[in-house]
C-alpha cells in the first residue's frame, strides 16, 4: 500500500509469508518506507523475514532509478524462487515501471494479487497494454472477487485463463453468530471501513440520513475506522445537523465488540474488492446494506441476508436503506442467514491457499 502503512489488504500476503516461514521457507518482503514499522511487519521480521524498503514518493526520475539500482540487485543476490506482488488497486504494477522491470530482472515466477478494482475505470492504451503483458506473463493472477476478475478482463480486453479467486483473512471468531443486541428502541447502525469517501462513500450515507424521513427516526450511526476524510465527514455530519446521531469511534481491533451492540452494517462503497468488514459482520450474524460493486453480490443476497443498492448514489442507497428499515423485524433471521452464507464462503487458511499458488508456480518450472 502507498496510502497507509498497513491495511486489511495486507493481511493475505502477510499470512502467506508467516505460513511459508513456518514451513521452512525463507521470505523477503519489499514494502514502502514509513516512519514507523507496522506491527504485523515487525512480527514477520522477528520470525526471520528479510525486510527491504523502497521510497513511497520518489519525487523525480533519479529516485525512481535508485529503486532499480539499489533495491533489485539486493533481491537478485537473494535469488527468490517465487514472487508475490500484492496490489492495493488492480493495475498498480503497470503504473510502476521500475517495479515491473525489477520483477523481470529477477526472472522468477510471479503471482499478481489484486485486492480492488474500479468498475467504471477505462484504462489508457499504454496502461492497458502494460498491464495485459504483466498479467499474461504471471504464473497466476489472483482476485478477491469474481466481479473484479470480470471487470479486469473487460478493461484489458483479454481472457485471464490463469486467474483464480482467493479470500482474505478475517478477524473474528467463526464458531457461531453473536447474540442479537437487546432492544433499546434505537437502531444502531455501524459503518466499518476506512474513512476515505472516494472509495467507501460515507458522504453518500450522511446525505441519505440527513433527509426526511430519516431525521425523524430513532437511529444512531457509528463510523469505525480511520482515514484521510475523518475531518471532512465530521464537518459534513455537523453541517447536516447529525452531530447528535453520528459518532466516530476510530479503529477498533475487537470486531466482536462492534457487532455485539450494532444491528446493521452500512457500506455505501463506490468501489471494492471484497470488503473484509462485510464478511466479519456477516460471520457475527449481522445483515448489511451494500452497493453493487466488487464482490458484494457474491455475499449479500437480497432479501435473504441483506440489501443491495444499485449504486453509491443518494437515490439508490436511500432506496435500499428504506427497504431494510421496512424489514427490520426480519433482521435477526437475516443475520443468521448472513452467518451461514459467510461461513460457507470464508477460507479458514487463506494464507496457506496463497502459499500453495506460489509453490505450484515453482513446481511447474522445476525440471
Amino acid at each position: 500500500m502507498n496510502g497507509a502503512s498497513w491495511g486489511g489488504s495486507e493481511s493475505l500476503w502477510a499470512d502467506a509469508a508467516a505460513a511459508a516461514m513456518q514451513a521452512g521457507h525463507a521470505v523477503a518482503i519489499v514494502t514502502y518506507a514509513w516512519p514507523h514499522l507496522a506491527g504485523p511487519l515487525l512480527q514477520l521480521k522477528r520470525k526471520g523475514a528479510l525486510l527491504l524498503h523502497q521510497r513511497r514518493q520518489p519525487g523525480c526520475f533519479g529516485r525512481k532509478l535508485e529503486k532499480v539500482v539499489t533495491l533489485w540487485p539486493k533481491l537478485r543476490r537473494w535469488r527468490p524462487d517465487a514472487i508475490c506482488v500484492s496490489q492495493g488497486n488492480c493495475f498498480d504494477l503497470a503504473l510502476q515501471w521500475q517495479v515491473a522491470r525489477g520483477i523481470k530482472i529477477l526472472a522468477a515466477p510471479y503471482t499478481v494479487l489484486c485486492q480492488h478494482n474500479f468498475d467504471d475505470r477505462v484504462l489508457s492504451d499504454a496502461v492497458r497494454l502494460a498491464a495485459r503483458d504483466l498479467f499474461q506473463q504471471a504464473s497466476c493472477v489472483a482476485f478477491v472477487a469474481e466481479r473484479n476478475r470480470e471487470i479486469a478482463e473487460r478493461q484489458l480486453a483479454c481472457c485471464l485463463d490463469h486467474a483464480t479467486i482467493l479470500r482474505n483473512p478475517v478477524n473474528v471468531r467463526v464458531d457461531g453468530p453473536l447474540p442479537w443486541p437487546h432492544s433499546t428502541g434505537i437502531v444502531e447502525f455501524a459503518s466499518v471501513a476506512r474513512l476515505e469517501a472516494n472509495f467507501k462513500g460515507q458522504d453518500v450515507l450522511l446525505d441519505v440520513l440527513s433527509r426526511s424521513p430519516w431525521t425523524d427516526r430513532p437511529w444512531k450511526l457509528t463510523f469505525y475506522g480511520e482515514g484521510p476524510d475523518r475531518a471532512y465527514l465530521g464537518d459534513l455530519a455537523a453541517s447536516r445537523g447529525l452531530g447528535h446521531k453520528v459518532n466516530f469511534a476510530g479503529f477498533v481491533s475487537d470486531i466482536d465488540s462492534v457487532w455485539r451492540k450494532s444491528h446493521l452494517q452500512l457500506l455505501p462503497s463506490r468501489s471494492e474488492g471484497t470488503p473484509l468488514s462485510l464478511v466479519e459482520a456477516m460471520l457475527c450474524g449481522r445483515p448489511a446494506v451494500v452497493t453493487d460493486v466488487g464482490g458484494n453480490r457474491e455475499w449479500v443476497h437480497e432479501p435473504d441476508n441483506g440489501f443491495t443498492a444499485e449504486a453509491a448514489s443518494r437515490c439508490s442507497f436511500g432506496a435500499a436503506l428504506e427497504r431494510a428499515w421496512a424489514a427490520r423485524s426480519q433482521w435477526p433471521a437475516m443475520g443468521l442467514q448472513a452467518h451461514h452464507t459467510a461461513d460457507q464462503l470464508v477460507d479458514r487458511k487463506p494464507g496457506h491457499s496463497l502459499l500453495q499458488l506460489l509453490l505450484r508456480a515453482v513446481e511447474v518450472l522445476s525440471p
